[in-house]
């Protein structure tokens, strides 16, 4: 199995190791790694509650969501690869301004974090919803699955590696800069280094060329047995309300998770850190293994079973107040969230 993934990366052309490089650092530090440790831990030293870190993290994920209903609109009328470029370079402009937050004065943090976040998160979108088109045509189709499972597995690893240093270099820049773990300038340090990789990867994205669109149109014929339109219309509508719920769930968890760890149970920031960077490590193998699982049960079966295996990991987040049972319960939450 790595055989065949090792092939087919290097198989892969400039444009499909390009995005992998990109993948590689958003996962490192702000799709997940450095983020998920300390963001939510950076707005707390700001002197904002929990309630504050759940309204901003509602409304980035509800920029997220109709950033990307624009975003594929814009791909269509302006091309996939342009419009990468527009979100990488906003998501650059909010992770850049982000962390300079704590010196400026306490009525004007609210409106400043808003305004970096709704930057990098349109940015984000317009570039997660372009980047699988576009990764699509620079890929040959016998080698798409495994591209994909590449680009989750590489950037699994970077957030493992993102999250470990993010837990672990606010208590170092505490000691240089001689300021306590509650002060949030220890914070500010790592969270620019999201900027500056962000530039970085502005850099790639702009090293990749347009590729012709040759491929026909795929007609796909009826089968026997496949669902009437208003069967499907059903069908769809139902896995949109379990996944609505499933992501309710999980998002909350998610968010919630290094607030209640360092707020509630004064679990200090490395051990986050590693705790978060151990649960996306372990969910690379369960996201890899996923499509075998599917294959062997059945894809319904499958989910079922991440599914039931993401809310018997909540159980002990929410009724066990111990630093074990709940660092043992989100690492469980991430990797059966990757089966699903």
């Amino acid at each position: 199995m790595i055989a065949g993934y090792l092939d087919t990366l290097r198989a892969a052309n400039r444009n499909a190791r390009l995005v992998l490089s990109i993948s590689v650092i958003m996962g490192f530090t702000i799709d997940g790694g450095i983020y998920a440790a300390i963001l939510n831990l950076y707005i707390l030293r700001l002197n904002f509650g929990p309630e504050f870190v759940g309204q901003i993290s509602s409304a980035a994920n509800l920029i997220f969501a109709f950033g990307s209903l624009a975003a594929g609109w814009l791909g269509s009328r302006y091309g996939d690869r342009r419009i990468m470029i527009v979100g990488l370079s906003l998501a650059t402009m909010g992770a850049c301004t982000l962390p300079m937050a704590d010196t400026l004065p306490y009525t004007w943090r609210p409106a400043w974090l808003a305004a970096a976040l709704l930057l990098a998160y349109t940015g984000l979108s317009f570039y997660f919803v372009n980047s699988g088109p576009f990764l699509i045509r620079a890929t040959a189709v016998a080698a798409r699955g495994n591209i994909f499972a590449l680009q989750s597995a590489l950037g699994g690893v970077a957030g493992f590696a993102g999250g470990l240093l993010g837990g672990l270099l606010p208590a170092l820049f505490a000691a240089i800069l001689l300021l306590p773990t509650t002060n949030p300038g220890p914070y500010r340090v790592p969270l620019l280094v999201v900027g500056i990789s962000m530039a970085v990867a502005v850099v790639l994205i702009l090293q990749t060329r347009d590729m012709p669109d040759e491929s026909e149109p795929e007609i796909a014929e009826a089968r026997p047995g496949a669902p009437r339109p208003r069967s499907a219309y059903r069908l769809i509508v139902f896995m949109m309300i379990v996944r609505f719920l499933q992501v309710a769930g999980v998002g909350a968890a998610i968010t919630f998770f290094n607030v209640y760890m360092d707020a509630g149970l004064g679990v200090a920031t490395a051990t986050i850190g590693i705790v978060s960077a151990t649960a996306r490590l372990l969910a690379v193998p369960a996201a890899l293994l996923g499509p075998s699982l599917s294959r062997r049960i059945g894809y319904g079966p499958a989910a079922v079973v991440g599914s039931l295996g993401a809310f018997a990991s909540l159980l002990p987040m929410a009724l066990i107040p111990s630093p074990l049972a709940v660092g043992t319960g989100f690492i469980a939450l991430m990797a059966f969230t990757s089966v699903r």
